[in-house]
């Protein structure tokens, strides 16, 4: 299970850094052809397509500049491996803007990590 959680933290650093560098493209790339998008506050989103335009909403909306997530729980089953966790956002000048928790459930496809699900909720608006 350990290498499983070492895979996640890694999956969770690319994602960070994507974020940062509103690469939505990169995004979008990071989920499965079919997955279900679970943004706070959005309606959901099913498929790869179009993800990259949901980001580029809500970070222009919400002027978000940067992620910190961190995995708390991690399981694996087969080709799936779910974890939960939280994260802090953060404002241009460095300060907490929100934070929330996550799950995630990625799904190996072609000796790939990809969101198959993913849902997150803000703790506070």
């Amino acid at each position: 299970m350990a290498d499983v959680k070492v895979q996640v933290d890694s999956k969770l650093k690319e994602f960070e850094q994507l974020f940062k560098n509103k690469d939505f493209n990169g995004l979008e790339n990071r989920y499965a052809e079919n997955c279900v998008f679970l943004p706070a506050g959005q309606n959901k989103h099913q498929g790869r397509n179009g993800i990259s335009d949901v980001f580029k909403t809500i970070l222009e909306q919400k002027k978000w500049e940067s992620i910190d997530i961190r995995s708390d729980d991690v399981d694996a089953s087969g080709d799936l491996v779910v974890a939960t966790g939280n994260f802090i956002i953060r404002g241009a000048d460095g300060s907490q803007a929100a934070d929330g928790k996550y799950v995630f459930v990625w799904k190996r496809v072609a000796d790939k990590l990809l969101l198959k699900y993913d849902i997150f909720n803000l703790n506070s608006a």
